[in-house]
């Protein structure tokens, strides 16, 4: 299965299909306002609160009642289908959530419905990604580009140094950019194979071919940020598999559940 870069690749678009059920009829600045994505650092189960630090660095009490509704969703799922309902004691420290709001406010708000990811079995999905990654992945340096094939002509890092490598994407390949100053994920941005540029470095998921000089990518995530003796010696990339940030996740289609990841 193909998987998200997160951390694959991994919480912020399960947004997009949980503001749908909640608020079809709602203007998206409404909408806007009365959703909150972040972690939780605190629980108050006596008074049914919840402390959430939002990815935009905010603190904000979060007041649950009866009827508040809980779902979890699991870590690699992209949509809501396999949501299930559990309780406000099935909350922990260090839980993803998605919080529909009541109402909006700055520091203090009425939840409507949650959404959380579990924390371990968070944790867990993305030391499988990365393993993934460190199992299917080649990195290297882009040094031609064929449009009409969508093919990419690289020098990988390989058993004895850098070796040639034809990369070929012409499946449902997903691409992301990384900011020029930023090796986070969370800072790149989805792509496409016309923003590749020769001399652009490289991390890509995939299938080697038997005798390994050509490549099927899955995934590529790409950027022309890193220093010129990386790039000439194919050194791989110092990417940090940070969980996306809001922004980010927003950008997914509606119903993909990534936004929790």
């Amino acid at each position: 299965m193909k998987k998200f870069l997160i951390s694959s690749a991994i919480f912020i678009v399960i947004l997009s299909a949980a503001v749908m059920l909640f608020a079809r009829s709602t203007d998206p600045a409404h909408q806007e306002k009365n959703r909150i994505v972040g972690e939780v650092t605190a629980i108050d189960s006596g008074a049914r609160r919840l402390t959430i630090r939002t990815d935009g660095g905010k603190t904000i009490i979060l007041s649950t009642d009866e009827a508040t509704t809980y779902r979890r969703v699991p870590p690699n799922e992209r949509s809501l289908e396999k949501a299930v309902a559990i309780s406000f004691p099935d909350i922990s420290v260090g839980d993803r959530v998605l919080v529909i709001a009541s109402t909006p406010g700055d520091a203090q708000v009425s939840a409507r419905q949650l959404f959380v990811m579990n924390k371990a079995e968070l944790a867990g999905e993305r030391e499988r990604e990365r393993e993934e990654w460190r199992r299917r992945g080649i990195f290297g340096v882009v040094v031609a580009i064929d449009s009409g094939r969508k093919e990419i002509t690289a020098r990988a890092r390989g058993h004895e140094g850098p070796e040639p490598v034809v990369i070929s994407t012409a499946g449902n390949v997903r691409f992301r950019r990384f900011a020029a100053d930023s090796a986070r994920l969370s800072d790149s941005r989805p792509s496409s194979f016309a923003e590749l540029k020769v001399g652009d470095q490289f991390r890509a998921l995939g299938d080697r071919s038997a005798d390994e000089t050509r490549f099927t990518a899955e995934e590529i995530v790409f950027g022309s940020f890193f220093d010129a003796q990386a790039t000439n010696n194919c050194h791989r990339p110092q990417i940090d598999y940070a969980p996306y940030s809001a922004r980010h996740r927003r950008e997914a289609a509606d119903g993909d559940a990534s936004e929790l990841s």
